[in-house]
C-alpha cells in the first residue's frame, strides 16, 4: 500500500499558523502581567501610605534633633506611631500576594526589590534608638531615613520598568514622577527645618535646598504633561491657593538670609514645618488618585491583540496590531528614559554625598557644595563628579 504524506504548508499557511501561536501567546501572557500587577497594586497603596508617613516622620525627627521642646517629641511620637501602623498594613498586603502563583509574572527584578526594601525597613528601629539616645546628628537622621524611603520608592520604580500597555505604563510613569517630586519636597522639608531651627542658613545649605527644589519642578513638569487633566486641574487649583505663595516667601528668606553666620530673627520652624507638610500632603492626594488610577487601568488593560482584532479589521494581522502597540509605547517610553536617567543621576549624586558625609565627616549641604565646587572649578557635570567620588571612597578601607 503506497504511503500518504501530509501536503506542506504554503509559506502563507505558515505565517497565519505563527500568528495564531503568537497572539495566544500574548493574550496569556499580558494576561499574567495584569493578573500580577492588579494584585500588586494593593500593595502600591499601602507602600505610598508607608513612605508618606515615614516622610512625616523623619521631617518632625529632623525637628527633635534640632530642639527639645516638647511640641517635638510629641510630634515625633505621633508620626513614628503613623509609621508603625503603615508598616504593618504594608506587610500584611505582601503577605498576601507573595504566595499567590502569578506574581512571578512581576519578574526577579521586582521581588528584589522588594527584598532590598524589608531589609532597609529592619533599619528603622536602630535609627529610632539611635535618635532617642542622642547617638546620631541630625544630618545623619536625614540620610539614614532618606535610604530607607528610597528602597521603598524602588520598589514602584521598578514596575514602571516592566514591558505593559501602553496606558499602564503611561500611569506607571506619572506615579512615579509624582513620588519623586514629593520626596524631593521631603527632603527641602527636613533640611529647612533644620536651617531655620539652628537660626542659619549657610551657603551649603541654600545649594542643597536648590538642588531639591529644582529637582521637585522638573518632576512636576513632566506630571503636568500627561497625567490625567482633572489632577493637572486639581495640581493648579493647589498652586493658586495660599499655601503655594506662603512657601515661595519661606525660601525666599531662606535664600536671603544673612551670609556672615549672623543668625535669623523668629526663624519661622513651625510655620516652615506646616506649610511644607501641606503641599506634600498635596502631593500626596494626587500619588493616591494616580495610584487609584492604575488599579482601574489594570482592571480594563486595554486593547490586547486579539481584543484590538475584533474591534477593528478581524483580518489585520496580529504582527501588525503587536507593531501599532509598539507605535504606541514610544513615546511613553521616551518620557520613562528621561524619567530613569534623573534618577540614576540623583542616585549617584546621593550616594556620593553619603560617602562624603560618612568618611570625610561632611554635613548634607557641605557635601553637594563640595561636589557643586568641583564642577564648577573642572568644568565638569557634578554627575561626573559624584561618580569619581563614588569611585575614590567606596572601596576605600
Amino acid at each position: 500500500m503506497p504511503e500518504t504524506t501530509q501536503p506542506s504548508l504554503t509559506d502563507a499557511d505558515a505565517l497565519r499558523e505563527i500568528q495564531s501561536h503568537l497572539s495566544a501567546k500574548l493574550k496569556s501572557t499580558l494576561e499574567q502581567r495584569n493578573l500580577a500587577l492588579l494584585a500588586v497594586t494593593a500593595v502600591v497603596r499601602d507602600q505610598q501610605a508607608l513612605i508618606h508617613a515615614l516622610q512625616r516622620e523623619r521631617g518632625s525627627t529632623n525637628l527633635r534633633l534640632s530642639a527639645q521642646h516638647h511640641l517635638y517629641v510629641e510630634l515625633m511620637t505621633e508620626f513614628r506611631q503613623e509609621s508603625d501602623r503603615a508598616r504593618s498594613a504594608m506587610l500584611a498586603s505582601l503577605n498576601q500576594l507573595l504566595p499567590q502563583p502569578h506574581v512571578n509574572a512581576m519578574g526577579y527584578g521586582f521581588l528584589n526589590k522588594v527584598a532590598l526594601a524589608l531589609q532597609a525597613l529592619e533599619m528603622l528601629d536602630a535609627l529610632r534608638d539611635d535618635v532617642d539616645g542622642a547617638r546620631i546628628t541630625r544630618d545623619q537622621a536625614i540620610v539614614s531615613f532618606s535610604q530607607i524611603i528610597e528602597a521603598q520608592l524602588l520598589v514602584v520604580f521598578e514596575l514602571a520598568q516592566l514591558e505593559n500597555h501602553p496606558h499602564i505604563l503611561k500611569v506607571l510613569v506619572t506615579l512615579v514622577l509624582v513620588m519623586q517630586g514629593k520626596e524631593l519636597a521631603g527632603q527641602e522639608r527636613a533640611l529647612l527645618c533644620a536651617g531655620f531651627a539652628s537660626g542659619v542658613i549657610p551657603e551649603p545649605l541654600k545649594a542643597a535646598l536648590d538642588h531639591r527644589r529644582n529637582g521637585q519642578a522638573h518632576c512636576l513638569e513632566l506630571f503636568a504633561r500627561q497625567a490625567p487633566a482633572d489632577l493637572v486641574a486639581l495640581h493648579e487649583r493647589f498652586l493658586a491657593g495660599p499655601v503655594a505663595p506662603e512657601l515661595d516667601r519661606l525660601r525666599a528668606l531662606a535664600q536671603h538670609a544673612p551670609t556672615d553666620g549672623s543668625p535669623l530673627a523668629n526663624p519661622p520652624v513651625l510655620l516652615w514645618f506646616d506649610q511644607a507638610t501641606a503641599y506634600i500632603d498635596h502631593l500626596h492626594t494626587l500619588e493616591t488618585r494616580l495610584g487609584e488610577a492604575l488599579t482601574a487601568a489594570c482592571r480594563e488593560p486595554g486593547a490586547a491583540p486579539d481584543q484590538a482584532a475584533r474591534a477593528g479589521d478581524a483580518a489585520q494581522p496580529s504582527l501588525e496590531l503587536v507593531a501599532s502597540q509598539s507605535c504606541r509605547l514610544v513615546a511613553v517610553e521616551a518620557e520613562l528614559r528621561a524619567l530613569h536617567q534623573i534618577l540614576g543621576e540623583r542616585h549617584l549624586i546621593d550616594r556620593a554625598k553619603a560617602l562624603l558625609m560618612n568618611r570625610e565627616q561632611m554635613t548634607d549641604p557641605q557635601a553637594y557644595r563640595h561636589l557643586q565646587r568641583v564642577s564648577m572649578e573642572t568644568s565638569q557635570k557634578i554627575t561626573a563628579v559624584a561618580r569619581q567620588v563614588v569611585s575614590r571612597l567606596d572601596t576605600a578601607p
